[in-house]
């Protein structure tokens, strides 16, 4: 018999979506499957779905627990929530408004179990249902999963490449590292890659399209929306987890840039929640940061040789 995998569903406020996304998991060709769905103290009828659809199809499972927390904790306490239940070898969690590809499980697993890989990912495709044209997740990002695992550390302290909807971790690990801290309540994915490179693993991509990952309005990553809570902890992360490992690398650019960009959100925020329009010497910052302001220098310099190379070409071609 093949192993156990876990999958470990959090749910908040998604009693119109879960449904979508446990028959997704039921129709997985991988049948070794064990199934925990906790919910985050929803305010909507989650829970209750939840336990319904449960009982209905109970008999596809290994086995099947439904659990609610006491209050709204935060994502990474939902998910440890559902880790210390689980009985599996390998972990998938999945957020209750995502979807797994049938062949998720066993292509995953195969991936891991043929590489001896502790984490691996997939491939994502990014939908919207109010928008058709959603850009997807981009191919340079790829590129980082060939890196050894330092300069994969190093890339995480500028820029989070990883494909979080489609993680697929060994519990041994998550139990070693207990990689999802809940000192950071609205995010979980970043500071757990931080901490798994920073300890050596190297991060896995298995390039095929697995998971499709809803983006819609109610979600807390939207894009485009400065979300408090989701800005309050990508800052404590930034502060605790990040700033400290850039001065020490003497990334000074880098942390002036971070600084300004947390400080510019914290005032939109500020001025969001007074309903006053963001004054322009604010507006100001997200244009003088340092890197964001070399890149757009870079960018036009490169513009300006390209056409500048196009019209000696025409030149030459018409004398």
């Amino acid at each position: 018999m093949n192993d156990i995998i876990s999958i470990v569903v959090i749910s908040y406020n998604a009693e119109k979506l879960i449904e979508e996304t446990l028959n997704s998991i039921k129709s997985q060709t991988y049948k070794n499957i064990e199934l925990i769905i906790t919910d985050d103290c929803s305010k909507d009828d989650t829970f209750n779905v939840a336990k319904k659809w449960c009982e209905e199809n109970s008999i596809r499972f290994v086995n099947t627990i439904c659990v609610q927390t006491i209050g709204n904790k935060g994502i990474p306490h939902n998910i440890n929530n559902g880790i210390r239940y689980a009985q599996g070898k390998y972990i998938k969690v999945i957020a209750a408004d995502d979807l797994l590809v049938d062949t998720f499980i066993q292509d995953m697993y195969n991936f891991c179990e043929e590489n001896n890989y502790k984490i691996a990912f997939s491939d994502i495709e990014i939908f919207n249902l109010d928008n058709e044209n959603e850009p997807q997740y981009p191919l340079e990002m790829k590129e980082v999963f060939k890196l050894p695992v330092e300069k994969q550390y190093s890339f995480l302290l500028k820029c989070n490449f990883v494909p979080a909807v489609s993680s697929f971790i060994r519990k041994d690990l998550i139990d070693e590292l207990n990689i999802y801290n809940e000192k950071y309540p609205f995010l979980d994915d970043l500071p757990a890659w931080l901490k798994v490179t920073k300890n050596g693993i190297k991060l896995n991509l298995l390039d095929k399209k697995l998971v499709r990952y809803r983006r819609h309005s109610a979600a807390i990553s939207t894009l485009n929306k400065v979300n408090p809570r989701l800005t309050e902890s990508a800052y404590l992360v930034y502060k605790n987890e990040i700033r400290p490992e850039l001065l020490r690398r003497f990334n000074l650019v880098r942390v002036v840039d971070n600084d300004m960009y947390y400080y510019y959100l914290k005032k939109t925020i500020e001025y969001n929640n007074r309903g006053i329009a963001l004054p322009y010497r604010y507006k100001l910052l997200s244009i003088f940061m340092p890197i964001k302001l070399v890149t757009k220098i870079k960018a036009e310099i490169i513009r300006k040789n390209k056409r500048f190379t196009k019209r000696k070409y025409f030149n030459r071609r018409h004398k």
